[in-house]
């Protein structure tokens, strides 16, 4: 099993089977809870989102050292579909989240494990949400000030009274290398703006990769973030070929079986780790319109050493 050390950071990869391999792996990250898990439910197409099942492990795991919520906002999983009758935007998507959950198994569950589901954008409707102001002193203290104050607003009240505990992004692999970091993007809420969190990606994506790390910069002030990649059961392959077909337009591979599960204690370098380990180099790689992704825009932040992308290339590609 493969264990990293980086000026303090702390980056493990392993392969796994099932579960009790899976938990082998969670015993030696030494998490302290509270734990906030934020998994990626984009949608429901197969190797798109995280793992339902890895998710329920990771929960049962959790459940049984302390207090363990999940957290998500709204998305596209919750675009999909027409209304029924007059049926408003926010009745929409509760109940097609409901149905997310029932789908995915997820409501048995959080029943089985005690896990409580917060959702962000329930919790801003409810005006629940931390201190704005205290957001932004510790954010700026840290990393300096983001670019669209807003993103001070969007923390829920509940996430901020566990803030002594761990944030854990459960993000899904994917040959388009957004994994761990942009999976924070999913906490900005889908009800806050026109147009839902598609405005903070601007045209042709222009915004998003400086949102990611905006994004990135205010949890991993506020929070001990982590991060968590799955690719054990599948894997989202490379786009624009193979049989799968998603709604946002383009097909793409799926790969089965690789057992694959990361862990980082800084979720931007993890990510850098594994695209260096797929033989991308991770500064230069193009998510976007821009010539910066959000990986080269996290570089500009908080640069790894060059030590980190030889060992992940000589250690070989995962997939």
């Amino acid at each position: 099993m493969p264990l990293h050390y980086f000026d303090g950071r702390v980056i493990l990869w392993d392969r796994v089977k099932g579960e009790e391999e899976f938990s082998g792996f969670i015993d030696q990250l030494n998490l302290k809870p509270p734990f906030i898990v934020k998994p990626n439910w984009i949608n429901d197409e197969l190797a798109h989102h995280t793992d339902p099942l890895v998710l329920e492990w990771l929960l049962n795991k959790l459940a049984g050292i302390g207090e363990t919520v999940v957290v998500e906002a709204y998305s596209a999983r919750n675009q999909m579909g027409k209304s029924n009758g007059d049926e408003t935007k926010i009745e929409k998507y509760r109940r097609t989240e409901a149905k997310y959950l029932k789908k995915m198994g997820l409501d048995r569950v959080f029943d089985d494990t005690g896990v409580s589901y917060v959702n962000v954008d329930e919790e801003i409707l409810e005006g629940s949400i931390a201190d704005p102001r205290t957001v932004r002193t510790v954010t700026e203290t840290r990393f300096g000030p983001v670019e669209n104050g807003e993103l001070y607003t969007f923390i829920p009240s509940v996430l901020f009274d566990m803030r002594g505990g761990t944030l854990i992004s459960l993000a899904k692999f994917k040959l388009t290398f957004s994994m761990a970091t942009k999976n924070l993007f999913g906490l900005i809420p889908d009800l806050s703006q026109p147009g839902g969190r598609g405005h903070y990606h601007g045209e042709k994506d222009r915004d998003l990769p400086r949102n990611i790390i905006d994004i990135y910069k205010i949890y991993c002030s506020v929070f001990n973030v982590v991060g968590i990649v799955e690719g054990i059961r599948n894997i989202t392959g490379f786009i624009d070929r193979g049989p799968h077909h998603s709604m946002f337009g383009y097909d793409y591979e799926v790969r089965e079986d690789l057992g694959l599960v990361y862990y980082g204690t800084d979720p931007l370098w993890l990510d850098a780790f594994i695209a260096s380990q797929c033989g991308i180099e991770p500064r230069y790689f193009k998510t976007s319109v821009l010539p910066n992704s959000h990986l080269s825009l996290g570089y500009s932040l908080s640069p790894w050493p060059d030590e980190l992308e030889k060992i992940a290339r000589d250690s070989g590609n995962p997939v």
